[in-house]
């Protein structure tokens, strides 16, 4: 089993920055935006508000982006 480990003091300042904890799931999406770009979007559900909370987003790397249109056909 695959352990998580973290400094506390970057986890608190990381609340507060981004409101999100170290230790809260997250999850990776591979997506397309309107102008046809590959993304990969960390996110997690807020089950709360049923929201799901976009955390991170950025344009995939040549190699993945590649990969997906593969995958597509």
């Amino acid at each position: 089993m695959i352990s998580f480990s973290w400094d506390d003091r970057k986890n608190e300042a990381n609340k507060k920055k981004h409101g999100v904890s170290f230790d809260v799931d997250r999850f990776l999406m591979v997506g397309v935006s309107q102008k046809l770009r590959i993304l990969i979007v960390c996110h997690r559900f807020m089950e709360e508000d049923s929201v799901i909370r976009i955390i991170a987003a950025r344009k995939a790397t040549k190699g993945k982006e590649d990969n997906y249109w593969r995958e597509r056909k």
